[in-house]
């Protein structure tokens, strides 16, 4: 068998028999191995393990008008639904220039100011540096404790301009 389809068989198992205090442990486990663990109802259960999320925004000419729009609420949905409120936010918009809208912030206490900083994202413009926005992404966790899981979300058109 693959170790990936023993770690299926394994946390499948687990999700059975798994008391109150290890459903954490088995969903950093999950998030480890990039697995997606549903409840019954066919849901994604969201691990309660603190999160550090920070979301990098094209905002280039080529993303405005529906673009624009379907990315900030798709920023929304995943802030939604998949943000705790012990996990924290950071918000990075890219065109000809980087820059980090929104430090590294907790949720809970700041809802206005983040989803505030979501709503300013109305007029792109400019060429497309990604790879600058990527870079400094990075460096927003640089010495960050291990213990967290850190994830960058890029939302991008794909259209690379000069």
């Amino acid at each position: 068998q693959t170790t990936r389809s023993i770690l299926t068989e394994l946390i499948e198992l687990l999700k059975k028999h798994a008391q109150n205090n290890e459903k954490d442990e088995l969903m950093q486990l999950a998030a480890k191995f990039s697995f997606e663990l549903f409840d019954q109802k066919g849901k994604i259960e969201v691990s309660n393990a603190q999160k550090r999320i920070l979301f990098a925004i094209d905002y280039s000419g080529s993303m405005s008008g529906g673009k624009i729009r379907s990315a900030v609420e798709n920023v929304r949905n995943i802030f939604a639904t998949y943000v705790n409120d012990h996990d924290h936010i950071g918000l990075l918009r890219f065109n000809g220039q980087t820059d980090l809208i929104l430090g590294l912030t907790k949720k809970q206490g700041n809802v206005e100011l983040i989803t505030g900083r979501f709503n300013q994202l109305l007029s792109p413009t400019g060429s497309t540096r990604l790879y600058d926005a990527i870079d400094k992404s990075y460096k927003q966790f640089q010495g960050a404790s291990s213990a967290t899981n850190d994830w960058v979300i890029v939302l991008t058109d794909g259209t690379m301009h000069s």
